[in-house]
């Protein structure tokens, strides 16, 4: 890809991210606390349910059907089949778990949910299809639509006012599930006609029900404090906590989900490369801890000013000491999710997977449980960075067994100390803009980071262009 079209694919995968990054806060200051509690535990229900029922289906497209130009009709039913069934299982699932969690609301609170995950699976569905046939274009028309969508339901939602979280929910699915339609009207001349037949489940369940099971144990690291909150503390501490970790995660998620978008069918399309694959990692590795670096020490920087400028007062106490807690440890899971997890999916060891990563969501479980009792939302925050951090460890030292890749220490070092170099570039914009008033304190700082990382970067000998175009290779040519 040029670096033209991948700036374009790049912008295009990033923008729904924005999109909802902006519709939280949004929300955030026409909701009351409660209210976004709730808005905010329909997220969480949703993703957990959609990804768990239909994420592992995309993830076997794209092992199987990597390198393909067309899917065939028997392999086409059969995505269908599975598509639809486990949608299906899923939206069984919502009534039942939406009383646990929402008590005397759990008929709206499952509406909601039942929405999102029905929008999200055929979204899914789409966006899979085209990821594994390299599709990329199309896949980017998907995505900008998709933000389109986000805006005109954000217009919608801020012309209406609503009170409560219901209203919203819906219309930023019903937004969803008009793109998912749109996007697998664009998959017709890529899949034949399906053809249904009784082979090729008992293999798809082989490679399934692991990834199913390890999307459960993953959400304990990454939702289930959402939860816990609720039951302990209220929906208004789910508020607060939502809002904070969507401030620190999504800088980091807004650029990390799209390169792996890019990269992670050249890692399964060398699947039967050992060599090649290594390489790739070890590139990719680069790319992500320029990516976190930089955001670690942006969030950590700018977060008193961010606060302050987009929430309301009743989140700027908890948020501004929040956001870089979980911007740290969703650095961590960044790592365990787009360099090593993916290895399972190359090889096909989604059981090895579940084995590493059941004792550290039990670990993460126990933590979050006694340290949200104890602390509260700060236990919240404590728990997430240690099971993130079991999490990644697990994760690291499995792959080793099939899998092992040079970890570029000396690179890490070096990024490390151009981020520390950039942050006082950082401070000293932030100085300029501050009688100017909190945007162009941000601006000014912001901007002065991205000036002195990008050049500190592109000395050292880290190409730019490399990491957006072919972020499992970085480094420019000697």
């Amino acid at each position: 890809m040029s670096a033209l079209k991948s700036l374009i694919y790049f912008l295009a995968v990033a923008a729904p991210r924005l999109g909802m990054f902006v519709a939280v806060f949004v929300l955030a200051r026409l909701l009351s606390l409660e209210e976004m509690g709730h808005f905010v535990l329909v997220v969480a229900m949703g993703e957990l349910m959609e990804m768990a029922a239909v994420g592992w289906v995309r993830l076997f497209t794209q092992n199987r059907e990597a390198g393909r130009h067309v899917i065939s009709p028997l392999r086409m039913g059969r995505l269908v089949a599975l598509c639809a069934g486990m949608t299906a299982l899923a939206l069984a699932l919502v009534a039942p778990l939406g009383w646990l969690v929402a008590d005397e609301r759990w008929p709206a609170f499952s509406l909601a949910v039942a929405a999102y995950v029905l929008a999200f699976g055929l979204l899914r569905y789409g966006l899979g299809v085209l990821q594994a046939l390299k599709q990329h274009q199309l896949f980017a028309r998907v995505e900008l639509a998709r933000s389109a969508g986000i805006l005109a339901a954000i217009g919608l939602i801020w012309a209406l006012e609503p009170h409560d979280f219901v209203t919203p929910s819906l219309i930023l699915s019903g937004a969803t599930g008009l793109v998912a339609l749109y996007g697998a009207w664009l998959t017709r001349p890529h899949v034949s006609r399906p053809r249904f037949a009784p082979q090729g489940y008992r293999a798809a369940a082989a490679f399934g029900l692991p990834i199913i099971a390890d999307t459960l144990l993953a959400y304990v690291l990454i939702s289930f404090d959402r939860f816990v909150l609720n039951e302990i503390a209220g929906a208004a501490s789910v508020a607060i906590y939502g809002v904070a970790y969507a401030l620190g995660r999504q800088p980091i998620d807004f650029v990390a989900g799209p390169l792996n978008n890019l990269s992670l069918p050249v890692l399964l399309a060398a699947r039967n490369t050992p060599e090649k694959a290594q390489e790739i990692q070890t590139g990719i590795s680069i790319s992500l801890f320029v990516l976190c670096a930089g955001t670690v020490a942006g969030v950590f920087l700018l977060r008193a000013p961010l606060v302050h400028l987009i929430l309301k007062e009743q989140y700027w106490a908890d948020a501004v000491w929040l956001m870089p807690a979980v911007t740290a440890a969703s650095c961590l899971l960044v790592f365990k999710m787009y360099l090593y997890d993916n290895l399972y999916f190359m090889a096909g060891r989604t059981g090895l997977k579940l084995a590493a990563m059941a004792p550290a969501a039990l670990v993460s479980a126990v933590l979050t449980v006694s340290l949200i009792w104890w602390k509260g939302l700060a236990g919240a925050a404590a728990a997430y960075a240690v099971g993130a951090a079991v999490g990644l460890i697990a994760s690291i030292v499995a792959t080793r067994t099939f899998c092992p890749f040079p970890a570029p220490l000396g690179w890490f070092a070096r990024i490390a100390a151009l981020a520390a170099v950039a942050g006082v570039a950082l401070e000293g914009g932030l100085m300029l803009g501050q009688p100017l008033g909190p945007v162009a304190e941000i601006a000014l700082g912001a901007l002065a980071f991205c000036v002195v990382y990008g050049a500190g970067l592109t000395l050292a000998g880290v190409s730019l262009k490399k990491l957006l175009t072919s972020p499992w290779a970085p480094l420019a040519a000697r």
